[in-house]
């Protein structure tokens, strides 16, 4: 039985998060951005996630204790209080797309994404006819393979989105020491996975969910002074044009915009973009700022200093990462 800590709007955007306790097991945090077109749910995959990335954003309770894989029941409940006010949808789309961007890593509960993709979680009875699900995942993997699998049965589309914390291995060990594999070799399972899901049959499939979009990017977020150097640029970009990938920068900083402008004006037919996260104020992602909301699992009647919060955490995650790094920055 899970429970209702709180639920917090979003001041920049239309995001809504969902905060839900298991007893004796962790918390579950859950958003709802409602476009107009779709309806976009970003959802956990582990209670908690000690894997120990320099760059996260997860904070206090959730980084504690074992990596406990999230009850598949669990998720399904919370995913219905936050889309049902009562017997009613809150929205009136018909696409949804279940992206796997809250805490946890993916990859590391596939029976979790099993059952949701193989539709032991029926999202038609709410309404949704077009479905697609996104992996946001720091350690691409064999796993992929299944996946891949799961696409090949024509029921729905799967996008993966590799967050990448720098294109060069010593320091990528560093920043998400979890993950054993090389850059090279997580871009080699990525371009496996675009490969096995480029029949024109399963791009149709995934054009009615995701348009052009490509079934595989890069998300890369720039951290000043500690991954946005000239070396790890021409890194990125040899990547970039190797396996044929976008990038996509999130725009958490000031000098995304001049960093790939620089970029396009050396390499102007370089695969590149930059977009923000939704509902960045309330943490929509990763579990950002928990910290700093619970408070004995009690949530604030109002979190008037978000921005503030947002701001002064940047700004001492740099500094936290590049001690790690051992100011040893390229």
């Amino acid at each position: 039985m899970i429970k209702l800590l709180g639920q917090i709007n979003s001041d920049k955007d239309r995001t809504k998060k969902w905060i839900f306790e298991k007893e004796n097991a962790g918390i579950i945090e859950i958003s709802l951005i409602s476009t107009k077109t779709k309806d976009i749910v970003y959802v956990p995959t582990h209670y908690n996630c000690p894997l120990g990335c320099q760059n996260c954003n997860i904070q206090g309770i959730c980084s504690k204790g074992d990596l406990k894989p999230i009850d598949f029941q669990d998720l399904m409940d919370a995913i219905d209080e936050m889309l049902l006010a009562g017997d009613k949808r809150q929205t009136s789309n018909t696409n949804i797309i279940i992206s796997f961007r809250g805490v946890g890593e993916p990859l590391l509960n596939m029976p979790l994404l099993d059952k949701m993709y193989n539709g032991q979680y029926n999202l038609e009875r709410l309404g949704y006819f077009n479905v697609g699900f996104e992996i946001s995942t720091m350690m691409p993997n064999e796993n992929l393979r299944i996946l891949s699998q799961y696409i090949k049965s024509g029921k729905y589309p799967i996008r993966v989105i590799y967050r990448l914390s720098s294109p060069l291995d010593d320091k990528l060990n560093k920043l998400t020491p979890a993950s054993t594999s090389s850059v090279d070799a997580s871009l080699s399972y990525l371009k496996m996975f675009k490969d096995d899901v480029s029949t024109p049959e399963i791009r149709r499939l995934y054009r009615k969910v995701f348009g052009n979009k490509s079934p595989v990017e890069i998300f890369y977020s720039i951290i000043p002074e500690v991954n946005d150097s000239l070396f790890e640029l021409a890194n990125l970009q040899y990547f970039q044009n190797r396996f044929a990938i976008p990038v996509v920068f999130l725009k958490n900083n000031a000098g995304e915009k001049a960093w790939v402008q620089d970029i396009l004006k050396h390499y102007p037919e370089a695969n590149l973009s930059i977009t923000s996260s939704y509902g960045r104020d309330i943490g929509c992602e990763h579990g950002e700022f928990d910290e700093r909301i619970y408070d004995n699992s009690n949530i604030p009647n109002k979190i008037a200093s978000y921005e503030d919060i947002a701001n002064k955490y940047h700004d001492s995650k740099k500094s936290t990462v590049k001690k790690v790094l051992n100011n040893k920055v390229v």
